[in-house]
């Protein structure tokens, strides 16, 4: 999408997933071909190819007739459908299944403090939960509102209305963020960067060759191929002396120069010294620092959080994290401390709530206590997709559910979970390629191998 940051463009969803009842879902998977989760109280379902929607009891609201749909959010799902003639249209429904915003758009953004911003033949505008016009359908892209202002463009320039389609940032701009993050926005402009505020006032002037957004009121900024960073105020408080600067975070900013890495504070103070191989970002007030060939944790005040060193480690997440000593991994809690009986010689990556672990040359899956729920007994295992996982015994993939037990027996010579919930398989060497459901029914066949 032009006229957006990189760096600023957030698919946003303030949507909570309903806590999902087992039960219901096992329920839901015999019947259709995917379920993408509750929102709202609500999932989509997908059958032979065609998209509806099933209530938090399993009854359907409404029939699977719907080319494409997104989850509900505000009491509202996105459908699409094909008109008289023959083009696809958005719509929004209830949770009773009503139509009550017309399929008319040719698209839509996620509905944020009341409007929606929507294309209709080609311009973008803004309706509210009832389909009536807010904003008039004007711009060439419009996106939604976020503290009271949203981003559109018109005549290929970007600026900033409020919501009663007044102008508060004139469209001059050849990129900005698309959203305003306590009153600052990002904006691009004959190839430089700079802040605004959120009436359109320069924060620092457009010169910057590229900045990195505000955190902890600290920005990284690039002058001159280097980098450094400023205050909400445009003054420069880390020199720009550096070949790369990272976001502030628990006061502290990292930095790296001549491949050595460190940290300084916002007074531009050294925290760590900038003399490491290498570094890990902030997580949990512990980042892990490579100094030579091991790594250690160390706290935001630079300190050694503990003693230990380790060949490998990775970050901090709800209290543990995991390191390598030798040729075994395992986890230790925010002391150090080794958690018993989690020593594996390989670990995938948590998915599900589960990570793939190597032990005795099988592989099985532990939570993230490091807990081995899935007994190590197939010989490979991908990472777990939407609740399913494939694993390899005897030389054969199938599919695997939370619990370990088979979904899909071992019978497959390839077998591939993508995370629209479509399966991709191959009984036979050589043989077509076949796209199946989590029951094995085929789709569709895809020729080719």
């Amino acid at each position: 999408m032009k006229n957006i940051f990189l760096f600023g463009f957030i698919l946003c969803s303030n949507i909570c997933a309903a806590q999902n009842n087992s039960a219901v879902l096992n329920k839901l998977l015999k019947t259709y071909d995917q379920v993408y989760g509750f929102y709202e109280g609500v999932t989509k379902v997908q059958l032979k190819g065609k998209f509806g929607f099933v209530d938090s009891s399993g009854k359907a609201i409404t029939k699977i007739i719907y080319e494409d749909a997104v989850e509900f959010a505000n009491g509202l799902a996105g459908v699409m459908i094909t008109n008289n003639i023959g083009l696809p249209k958005w719509g929004f429904i209830d949770k009773t299944g009503k139509m009550v915003i017309p399929a008319i758009y040719g698209g839509f953004s996620a509905m944020n403090e009341g409007l929606i911003a929507a294309d209709l033949n080609g311009d973008y505008g803004y309706i509210d939960k009832t389909g009536k016009t807010i904003i008039p359908f004007q711009f060439e892209y419009a996106y939604t509102f976020s503290e009271g202002l949203a981003y559109f463009v018109k005549d290929g320039k970007a600026g900033f209305i409020n919501k009663t389609g007044q102008i508060v940032v004139q469209p001059k701009y050849d990129e900005m963020n698309v959203n305003c993050k306590n009153g600052i926005i990002p904006v691009k402009l004959n190839g430089l960067y700079g802040f605004i505020d959120s009436k359109g006032n320069e924060i620092t002037p457009v010169k910057y060759e590229n900045i990195q957004e505000f955190t902890e009121g600290i920005a990284a900024v690039k002058i001159n191929k280097l980098w450094g960073a400023i205050d909400q105020t445009g003054k420069l408080v880390i020199p720009a002396i550096y070949t790369t600067v990272i976001n502030c975070t628990d006061g502290i900013i990292g930095a790296e120069l001549n491949d050595k890495w460190g940290y300084l504070n916002k007074e531009n103070k050294t925290v760590i010294p900038i003399n490491n191989v290498e570094m890990g970002y902030v997580k949990e007030g512990l980042m892990w620092v490579k100094n030579s060939d091991k790594k250690s944790y160390y706290n935001t005040k630079g300190e050694l959080a503990f003693s230990g060193e380790f060949d490998d480690a990775k970050s901090f997440k709800n209290g543990i994290a995991l390191v390598k000593q030798g040729q075994k991994w395992h986890y230790i809690d925010i002391s150090g401390k080794a958690l018993p009986d989690t020593e594996y010689e390989l670990i995938g990556n948590f998915s599900d709530g589960l990570a793939a672990v190597l032990i005795n040359g099988k592989w099985g899956f532990i939570n993230n206590k490091g807990v081995v729920v899935i007994a190590p007994a197939f010989d490979d295992a991908d990472a777990f997709t939407a609740r399913f996982c494939t694993a390899k015994k005897d030389g054969k993939w199938g599919l695997i559910n939370t619990k370990g037990e088979w979904i899909l027996k071992p019978i497959y010579n390839d077998l591939i979970l993508t995370e629209t919930g479509l399966i991709k398989s191959q009984l036979k060497e050589g043989d077509n390629q076949l796209n199946i459901n989590v029951r094995g029914e085929i789709i569709y066949e895809k020729s080719g191998g």
